[in-house]
């Protein structure tokens, strides 16, 4: 029952390896504690027994081709505005490399935002060149949670 609120597993594919481990779990409780225990062992842990066989499962699980789960949760017709904290702002092509991490780069052209901050030196010359294309109308460097993409199972993706 509790194995089955879960969207991951197919019981088509996997009935018999769930039979296997939910019979697993009861022989496991009957052996130590009779049936009449592992009876009630089962009803009154059956949420965390159910979780902990999903938990092994995950462990073992993949994804094939075509397992993707689309959802558009909520649109906005803005770009978030990001508050920065630094120790120095430079222009975008000064010739700055070191503790890029700490430094505002302003001077930005073709930004959504005239001033952004890097995480590396690679970004930072992915933003030169941006500027300086000239098929390149606009460009953004996101802001955490600007896009609210997940993947496998709720982890936040942030792109570079």
């Amino acid at each position: 029952e509790q194995l089955r609120k879960k969207p991951e597993i197919d019981y088509e594919k996997c009935s018999k390896l769930l039979f296997k481990l939910i019979t697993q779990v009861c022989d496991h409780y009957e052996s130590r504690y009779g049936t009449n225990g592992m009876q009630n062992i089962i009803m009154m842990y059956k949420r965390d027994i159910g979780n902990k066989i999903y938990k092994q499962m995950l462990q073992h699980f993949y994804c094939e081709n075509g397992f993707l789960q689309e959802e558009v949760v909520g649109t906005r017709d803005y770009n978030l505005q990001q508050s920065y904290s630094y120790i120095e702002r430079v222009n975008l092509f000064s010739a700055y490399t070191e503790k890029i991490q700490s430094i505002l780069f302003d001077g930005i052209k073709k930004g959504v935002f005239s001033a952004a901050k890097f995480d590396s030196h690679p970004e930072l010359l992915l933003a030169r060149v941006l500027e300086t294309d000239a098929d390149v109308l606009n460009w953004l460097r996101p802001a955490p949670q600007e896009f609210n993409i997940t993947y496998n199972h709720g982890h936040n993706y942030e792109p570079d």
